[in-house]
């Protein structure tokens, strides 16, 4: 019986010697040099990200004033109070609580504000901002200040971009009109438009 028991001895430590040698074999396949990475892949490349995100809808330059206590809290066009110290304009045809970065040109200074009414009804102007967005834009010490008005709406850039082929037709339009006194047809004093006239 010695022998069976050795032979079985002898048979398991050959068993668990070759499953060391397998396990050592699979280890040591693990542990070598990192297989080289496949080639790259012809990846196509990825579709250019539409630049209009980043791009204003809408530009226009001009000259732009300030209004602040004659006004303070009588009703704009939007029919809210209009308030001397909140960011807000005024403008002629863009719509109601359209957004839009007014920089001084002069002074390079911007401020984000809505347009909450209509106006300015001077000849000349683009733009009547409250006295806390004069403030911010460097212009309350003269009075008028040249801006680049900027609306980043996508949703209006078709109607933005129409506008902007014909605000210097106008422009040219407005300004007859008040060099005779008379204000164009086309200005609403009370109300929204829905798009541009």
């Amino acid at each position: 019986m010695k022998p069976i028991l050795y032979c079985r001895s002898f048979k398991r430590s050959s068993w668990s010697s070759g499953l060391a040698v397998l396990a050592a074999a699979s280890l040591s396949a693990c542990v070598g040099a990192p297989p080289a990475p496949p080639p790259p892949a012809a990846v196509a490349a990825p579709p250019p990200v539409a630049q209009a995100s980043c791009a204003p809808s809408f530009t226009d330059t001009g000259l732009a004033s300030w209004y602040g206590e004659a006004f303070h809290m009588k009703a704009t066009a939007s029919g809210e109070p209009f308030d001397m110290n909140d960011l807000t304009a005024a403008h002629r045809w863009l719509p109601l609580d359209t957004v839009v970065r007014v920089t001084n040109l002069e002074t390079g200074k911007s401020a984000v504000l809505r347009i909450n009414d209509r106006g300015p009804y001077v000849g000349g102007r683009v733009l009547d901002v409250s006295r806390y967005a004069a403030q911010q834009l460097g212009m309350t010490q003269h009075g008028l200040a040249q801006v680049r008005i900027e609306v980043f709406d996508l949703d209006r850039r078709e109607a933005n971009q129409e506008a902007a082929l014909t605000a210097n037709d106008r422009r040219g339009r407005d300004e007859a009109s008040f060099n005779t006194g008379k204000t164009a047809a086309h200005f609403p004093r009370v109300g929204a438009l829905a798009e541009p006239p």
